[in-house]
């Protein structure tokens, strides 16, 4: 032992010889910190979790509902005039005669509501049923006419329903106009008269033909 190291007190020469000795890593501050980490994910999770629960029970499920019956309502209402359309460009037939359109089942009318196989005999009735009536989905619909009378008010009348219940809230509309002119020759196969149109008056009538679905 060098006379250097004879001189100095024995606690330094102890610690001289501590910091020579090779030291262990100390591996407990890494585990603390992967603790935490894992608990910080865990916890996101768990709010994550909590926060999608709440969403789906409440307002988001509600306004995914909402959602899905306004895109029903929009494609009932578009097969609904599409259905108009459709009776309205219908082939009259053999010799232009305008039996089963648009034009013809609103001239049959007698101021009376039709029965199902008189509606049934005009393309109207006939897509209507297909599509909604006779269909799986098992869906009620109306037919209605809207004209002016003679005071200038309008009037409103039901020509043929499903159902005796009131349309429901979800219940969607759609209207055709179709202009009715007094000599005009009735051709439907049941010998009904026009009730809005006089024969011989020059003036066309307007009607609006308004079918609702629920």
């Amino acid at each position: 032992m060098s006379p250097r190291l004879l001189s100095l007190p024995w606690r330094a020469i102890t610690s001289i010889s501590r910091m020579n000795e090779p030291r262990t890593p100390d591996r407990s501050g890494g585990d603390r910190a992967q603790a935490y980490t894992l608990e910080g994910f865990v916890g996101a999770a768990i709010v994550l979790g909590v926060v999608l629960m709440a969403l789906h029970s409440g307002p988001l499920a509600a306004v995914m509902e909402e959602s899905g019956e306004r895109d029903r309502q929009n494609q009932l209402q578009q097969e609904t005039q599409d259905a108009l359309v459709v009776a309205a460009a219908a082939d009259g037939g053999p010799g232009d005669e305008e039996v089963g359109t648009l034009s013809a089942f609103v001239r049959a009318w007698n101021g009376t509501q039709f029965s199902s196989d008189e509606v049934e005999s005009y393309v109207l009735g006939e897509v209507l049923a297909e599509q909604f009536g006779e269909s799986p989905r098992d869906l009620e619909y109306l037919i209605s006419f809207n004209f002016e009378n003679e005071n200038g008010s309008v009037s409103q009348e039901t020509v043929y329903a499903t159902s005796d219940e009131e349309p429901d809230t979800n219940a969607v509309a759609a209207n055709y106009v179709v202009t009715v002119f007094g000599d005009q020759e009735e051709a439907d196969d049941f010998g009904l008269r026009s009730s809005i149109s006089p024969p011989g008056e020059s003036a066309g009538t307007v009607i609006g033909v308004e079918v609702t679905v629920w």
